[in-house]
């Protein structure tokens, strides 16, 4: 019955948050918390209204300090926090729920966060090559991960940013192009990311000397 009670408010926090309630989802998500303290997608709904409302420190105690006292909630518990850590750019603490996630319990949500955090790591090797002067070997590198971005929006705009940022503006912008070619009719996070990063690239040759 606990249990029960602790999905009913679950159910409701998430028609709330559907429909921009967040006064209601914050008090059912709290009831369910209370209820099912090991539910790790409740902490991970409710870690991120705390963000919302400027409270980073409460939402990262949430989700670090997460327990959880079944060993076939430990998957969810490792991915819900590398979620939440990837989401306010903790890409350290990501990684490293993300390492303890066995082989045979990855999932294909599991491999596309993986994925974009080797992304981000390689993009940030490639500047750091570019700075010190290699920047043919951190275009290089980031070349190698094109096929894998090709179907993830983040991912593409990632890696298009990245060759902009290392001067490589036209085979970024034509990145994106491509990617919207191929997406018929292109969704909307793709469009505006293009336009963003059209205006980036504007403003890049603007400040070039």
């Amino acid at each position: 019955p606990q249990n029960t009670l602790a999905i009913a408010a679950y159910e409701t926090a998430k028609k709330a948050l559907e429909s921009g309630d967040d006064i209601t989802a914050r008090n059912a998500l709290d009831k369910s918390l209370k209820l099912d303290p090991d539910n790790p997608w409740v902490r991970f709904s409710l870690a991120n209204l705390y963000i919302k409302s400027g409270q980073l420190r409460a939402a990262k105690d949430l989700m670090y300090n997460m327990p959880y006292s079944e060993a076939s909630k430990q998957v969810n518990v490792l991915f819900a926090t590398a979620l939440f850590a990837a989401g306010i750019q903790d890409w350290a603490q990501a990684q490293k729920y993300l390492d303890q996630i066995q082989a045979q319990d990855t999932t294909q949500e599991i491999k596309e966060l993986q994925k974009s955090l080797a992304l981000r790591e390689q993009i940030s090797q490639a500047l750091f090559l570019a700075k010190e002067g290699k920047k043919a070997e951190g275009l290089a590198l980031l070349t190698r991960y094109e096929q894998m971005a090709s179907v993830d929006v983040t991912m593409i705009s990632l890696l298009a940013n990245a060759y902009v940022d290392l001067g490589d503006t036209k085979r970024g912008i034509n990145l994106m192009q491509q990617a919207i070619a191929r997406d018929t009719p292109p969704k909307t996070d793709l469009l505006l990311a293009y336009s963003f990063l059209l205006l980036k690239a504007d403003e890049d040759t603007e400040a070039a000397p």
